[in-house]
């Protein structure tokens, strides 16, 4: 299938995206005096997405994160995973979504319906599952993802988008000049090699209360465990409360994103392990901590947990999600 790129636009947004791992390659917005800049991670090459080690704007599934050892029982089986992270399954494996070409079922610009179909037995999950993502403006400045899903047997599913947001528009500042709230009154604790544990810890007075609006550099303590586990700063699931709205500011550029979802938990990654590798959009150079990712999802690696909720998608029943990026000034 041949890569092609899809533009949604209104007065206030203009959008790129891939049919390869349907891949969201640019969002320009507004800043304070009206210039339209772009606000994500994305390749001046549009071949570097084939590689995407980064996974940078991608679709993600079947799920999302890191599921321990690559295994998981359901239904008393035993599952085994694509390793493609040391002994653990990330991200779908070796060729998650975003590996993979999307269908286009309709295209306007105002939005786009793409559709896959996961074999049963892809990169080691049980079932066939049909999987559909929208894209799609509405109100002139919201980018609406909605989800759809349903497999012919009991299946893991839990889908995100990974975009790197940098609001500052064209890459001009890091997430650490940033400010940011997540609604949450717990995070969950990661060990040395970077997997979640199955250790909820309240945030109060911890680098990771971002219950009011926080600069996200000055917020971190470089003498706190779990910020040395994640090499310096972010890299932890939040658990949401219900009805609130995570916010990312720029307070020079006069940019705010708010998101809703109706997922139960964030990843919060601000791109802590990111080279100076990769040519950006511009001819600008990826360095660390140039992207805040807010992936909007369940627990990772709940499955062999007893206490989070495990995202199983029961036979020819419909996975349903929904998140909304909108884009405004402060």
């Amino acid at each position: 299938m041949e890569l092609r790129i899809f533009e949604l636009k209104s007065p206030k947004l203009k959008i790129e995206i891939l049919n390869l791992g349907g891949i969201i390659r640019k969002i320009e917005t507004p800043d304070k005096n009206g210039i339209f800049e772009n606000v994500v991670l994305g390749y001046e090459n549009i071949e570097e997405y084939y590689k995407n080690p980064d996974y940078l704007g991608s679709l993600i599934g079947r799920t999302s994160g890191r599921i321990q050892n690559g295994e998981f029982i359901l239904n008393d089986r035993k599952y085994t995973l694509a390793k493609n992270d040391g002994n653990n399954n990330l991200h779908g494996g070796s060729k998650g979504f975003n590996k993979v070409f999307w269908e286009v079922l309709s295209y306007t610009e105002s939005g786009i319906l793409l559709s896959y179909t996961s074999g049963d037995g892809e990169e080691g999950y049980p079932g066939t599952a049909e999987i559909e993502v929208e894209y799609r403006i509405e109100n002139e400045d919201e980018l609406v993802v909605e989800y759809k899903a349903v497999s012919d047997k009991d299946t893991l599913l839990d889908l995100t988008q990974h975009s790197y947001f940098n609001l500052s528009g064209n890459y001009k500042r890091t997430s650490l000049e940033h400010d940011l709230k997540i609604p949450s009154d717990s995070f969950v604790e990661i060990d040395e090699s970077g997997m979640i544990t199955d250790v909820i810890k309240n945030v109060k007075g911890s680098p990771f209360d971002f219950n009011t609006i926080k600069n996200i550099g000055k917020n971190i303590d470089p003498e706190d465990k779990q910020i040395q586990n994640a090499s310096g700063a972010y890299d932890h699931a939040f658990i949401l409360n219900n009805s609130q709205n995570i916010e990312l500011y720029d307070k020079i550029s006069g940019r705010k994103m708010t998101v809703n979802t109706d997922a139960p938990a964030v990843i919060f990654y601000n791109s802590t392990k990111m080279g100076e590798n990769m040519l950006l959009t511009g001819g600008i150079n990826s360095r660390r901590f140039l992207g805040a990712c807010l992936e909007t999802q369940h627990i990772p690696n709940a499955v062999n947990f007893s206490g989070f909720k495990v995202p199983v998608l029961k036979k020819n029943d419909t996975y349903r999600s929904k998140t909304v990026f909108k884009f405004s000034i402060m």
